[in-house]
């Protein structure tokens, strides 16, 4: 992986922060996009193309009385990207606070983001992405 893939995510996640998810997804998303969700009440749904991104979105709504998410950290892992996160969020059907870091893998594939799966251990996410430490 290159600098310019490290900055292609950064951008990607800049601009969904921005309150641009919509055209974020569109701009930096593959269509046959897969993202598989494995945080909270979410956890192992597989959401493929970009119908289901925008799927997740609203289940992020239903689901989440807040939900932020905080870059801390882009690795080059070869053929993959990792985003460390930080994620604060409140169910809305417990009232559960959610503090604590994730990792989400972004694979590329004609210069868009094919994949991304997230881990709650940022360990794992480096074995998926096959980055010794």
């Amino acid at each position: 992986m290159s600098e310019e893939n490290l900055e292609y995510i950064r951008r990607s996640f800049e601009m969904f922060q921005s309150g641009e998810e919509e055209r974020s997804v569109r701009e930096f998303a593959h269509p046959d996009v897969e993202f598989v969700s494995r945080f909270g009440e979410m956890d192992g749904r597989t959401y493929k193309g970009i119908g289901e991104i925008r799927e997740y979105l609203a289940d992020i709504a239903e689901t989440w009385n807040s939900y932020e998410r905080e870059l801390e950290e882009l690795i080059d892992a070869g053929d993959a990207v990792i985003a460390v996160l930080k994620i604060t969020a409140v169910s809305k059907s417990t009232g559960l606070e959610v503090d604590e870091r994730v990792a989400l893998v972004y694979w590329l594939r004609d210069g868009r983001i094919a994949r991304m799966v997230s881990f709650s251990r940022i360990a794992d996410a480096m074995e998926a992405a096959k980055v010794s430490e």
